[in-house]
């Protein structure tokens, strides 16, 4: 028999976030009956939206410091199922130095 349901992410899943400071590691549960997953965000002016049939995904070249809301849908044969949100925030690009005598030390 073919199951013709739209795949769907059950009630309450979450996905997680990773950060560093210019990326975010996504990652969510497999989904039965899914070919494929989309993820978007949307930053000031770029809109990202990419497909991937893995659960677990790095987005690069972020802005350090900077909160991003990620949005995770499933796809299956029979039609796009929901969408499920996610946050990351990347960290500061702060560089800590060490001083010798009034003078940065870098090494």
């Amino acid at each position: 028999m073919i199951d013709f349901a739209v795949p769907s992410f059950g009630s309450g899943t979450a996905c997680s976030a990773l950060n560093d400071t210019s990326s975010v590691v996504l990652s969510w549960p497999e989904v039965t009956g899914a070919t494929s997953y989309t993820y978007s965000y949307v930053h000031g002016d770029v809109n990202v939206n990419r497909a991937t049939e893995l659960t677990s995904v790095e987005v690069i070249g972020l802005t350090p410091a900077t909160t991003y809301l990620f949005r995770i849908t499933v796809h299956g044969q029979s039609g796009t199922g929901n969408t499920i949100t996610c946050s990351g925030t990347t960290g500061n690009d702060i560089i800590s130095l060490t001083f010798r005598n009034g003078v940065p030390d870098y090494q």
